[in-house]
């Protein structure tokens, strides 16, 4: 947030969950386009709809919210316990919570406060876990730079789901769209690293989700989601994280998809 708030200039923004930390690298996207990036990923657990509200701040003229979720019927916020630890630092970040989400993450306050006194006591507390999920494995885009050399997650039958669309997530979507026209930004809707092996569902399925999905969608959807298969030995420790290799991967596609775009609608200018 730090820096969506610093940079006044046109800027990308990325929106969605730990997809995007664990699978973009923001700096290649930011000298590839031309335009600052920042990197608002985080925990799948806080739901679609935090990490959209997230976007709405700061937001200025000219920038580019480009979506990355990874499933479109997912709005609660289903760990809210992770909200606590967000909010050690960002306590401001309160006021995004839906109010139908407020008594949840009030009720996950004494479990977070439990745990930090035992951290406290023991001398534990912030400190570096010397691990992929401390806060120094992230650098100023909100990228994760911890090494990821190799494949630590086994693929399973339920591992890869084709994305489930629903009214709600739809609709808010929408609102989102309405809200950055009127603040004279952009919001498009962009791929996610699918696994690509045999425990993977047919390709055909996807393309019917993405046919769905432009379909009820008012924004513009600018990959093909099948762009983003990527074999299984690419992801890291689960299904949406990827290895360093499979970072660079799912980026230069995604730089694809945007400069693609961004001739289209400098054409038709």
């Amino acid at each position: 947030m730090e820096r969506l708030e610093k940079i006044n200039e046109s800027k990308i923004i990325l929106v969605g969950n730990s997809n995007l930390p664990f699978g973009i690298d923001s700096e290649k996207i930011e000298k590839e386009i031309g335009m600052p990036v920042v990197n608002l990923g985080l925990h799948g657990g806080l739901g679609n709809y935090f990490h959209e509200a997230m976007a709405k701040e700061q937001l200025k003229e000219g920038d580019l919210v480009v979506l990355c979720h990874t499933n479109y019927a997912k709005s609660e916020m289903d760990e809210p316990d992770i909200v606590w630890q967000m909010l050690e630092e960002r306590l401001d970040l309160l006021k995004l919570i839906r109010p139908e989400d407020r008594f949840k993450v009030l009720r996950a306050l004494p479990g977070y406060m439990q745990k930090s006194f035992y951290l406290w006591c023991s001398g534990k507390g912030n400190m570096d876990t010397e691990d992929g999920y401390s806060r120094n494995a992230f650098n100023e885009y909100g990228d994760n730079v911890y090494p990821r050399p190799e494949c630590e997650y086994e693929f399973r039958s339920w591992s890869v789901k084709v994305p489930e669309i629903d009214q709600e997530n739809v609709e808010r979507i929408n609102a989102l769209n309405a809200f950055c026209q009127e603040k004279g930004a952009t919001l498009v809707i962009a791929g996610y690293p699918i696994g690509d092996g045999e425990r993977t569902p047919e390709i055909e399925k996807f393309a019917e989700f993405q046919q769905s999905l432009e379909e009820q969608m008012e924004c513009e959807v600018i990959s093909d989601f099948t762009d983003y298969f990527i074999e299984y030995q690419y992801f890291y420790d689960t299904q949406f994280h990827l290895t360093d290799e499979g970072v660079q991967i799912r980026t230069d596609q995604l730089i694809r998809d945007i400069k693609e775009w961004m001739e289209e609608n400098d054409s038709m200018d």
